[in-house]
């Protein structure tokens, strides 16, 4: 029988802040930092917002709209599936998927849309109007949305498999396992299709290529190696979902580093010590990066060098960034949302959006931000 143990982020977060100190050190030093004020140099405004359905449950579901052409798709745990118009938020159609738990959601390209599901499958659906194209079996939970490209779907389980199956039929082309490590936190990373290769994350901290078509390696490397006399602090996952630019493949882990790999041969090309989980994001040069402790710290693309670091959240449980213009937004567990300037990281806009908690990442759509909350809010705004 197949073990493995995980750890929700909070729990983990919790026993790496605690240390030696005393009582009174140990409250204080994990007390959310308190909102700075400051003077609002730009500002959102909410374009619409929708009710998507029942949202996320409390097993660290992953749950990401997809746009796709003019339309944005979402589910809910329940096995809706709704479709949007983009630009106006009306809603074009809605599905219940038959016997769904949906887990992982959403994943789609040419005419196709894909789920996971808590019960190890992978489910394609028609962009037209919701119905069902094929179901197939994986190994276990998927925890983060499919991927896809116009021939092969692929999805990673949360026990360290990859599976490629036909765009068309759901046939299985292929299978690629990995080890898993005995502790990890409990989600995993999407996979990431780049021209003819997948770019594929683990909870060891292991990045790796495969060809899309036949699951065949193309290269293997590290963002970090586990370190540590404990399980927990040997914990390196990478759950942020890597992120492709150009030549280049950018990937952080827990415990670990922020790095830059070539993306055609892996080689390292630069990396720098740093811990989350999160997504993350690039624009003008950057990499941004909200870190375990919720400090939003931003990356030269190029060589590295930390160009600025806002500690102004710290403790916030800050989530993903994301880009809008010439800005950079957090959401905060409180749900806050943060806009801040690319160049210096200073504050310019501060509210909260429609909705309740905001585990998903934000979604950059050209001049807006896709929000979906836990709840099932889906929302568009864009700057004034």
């Amino acid at each position: 029988m197949y073990y493995r143990y995980f750890l929700f982020l909070w729990v983990a977060v919790v026993f790496a802040v605690v240390g030696c100190s005393s009582k009174n050190d140990k409250a204080e030093s994990l007390k959310p930092a308190k909102l700075v004020k400051f003077d609002a140099t730009a500002k959102l405004k909410r374009v619409w917002s929708v009710s998507a359905g029942n949202g996320q449950d409390k097993r660290y579901s992953k749950f990401i709209p997809v746009v796709i052409d003019n339309a944005i798709y979402v589910a809910d745990t329940k096995g809706s599936v709704f479709a949007y118009d983009k630009e106006s938020g009306k809603r074009l159609w809605r599905k219940k998927i038959k016997a769904a738990r949906v887990s992982g959601a959403i994943g789609g390209a040419g005419t196709v849309l894909l789920l996971g599901t808590y019960d190890a499958e992978v489910i394609a659906l028609s962009i037209l109007d919701g119905q069902e194209i094929w179901r197939s079996n994986a190994s276990s939970e998927i925890l983060a949305p499919p991927v896809a490209n116009d021939e092969v779907a692929i999805v990673q389980t949360i026990d360290g498999r990859v599976f490629g199956y036909e765009i068309t039929t759901g046939k299985e082309l292929w299978s690629y396992d990995h080890s898993t490590p005995v502790l990890s936190l409990r989600g995993t990373a999407s996979p990431v299709i780049a021209g003819t290769h997948v770019v594929v994350a683990f909870d060891n901290g292991q990045l790796i290529s495969l060809a899309a078509k036949d699951g065949s390696l193309n290269w293997d490397s590290r963002i970090s190696q586990p370190k540590g006399r404990t399980e927990l602090e040997r914990i390196v996952d990478i759950d942020g979902t890597p992120l492709v630019q150009g030549g280049l493949v950018y990937a952080a882990n827990y415990h670990g580093n922020v790095s830059a790999f070539e993306r055609a041969k892996g080689r390292t090309l630069w990396r720098q010590e740093i811990s989350t989980h999160q997504n993350l994001a690039a624009a003008g040069g950057k990499v941004f990066v909200s870190t375990e402790e919720s400090s939003i710290v931003a990356f030269d693309e190029g060589n590295g060098a930390i160009l600025w670091s806002n500690k102004d959240l710290s403790l916030r449980a800050t989530g993903a960034p994301a880009i809008i213009g010439d800005y950079l937004a957090v959401i905060d567990a409180k749900g806050y949302l943060h806009l801040l300037n690319q160049d210096d990281g200073q504050f310019a806009y501060r509210f909260k959006p429609k909705g309740k908690g905001f585990r998903s990442p934000m979604l950059s759509d050209d001049d807006r931000l896709i929000i979906l909350s836990d709840n099932g809010k889906l929302s568009a705004y864009e700057l004034k």
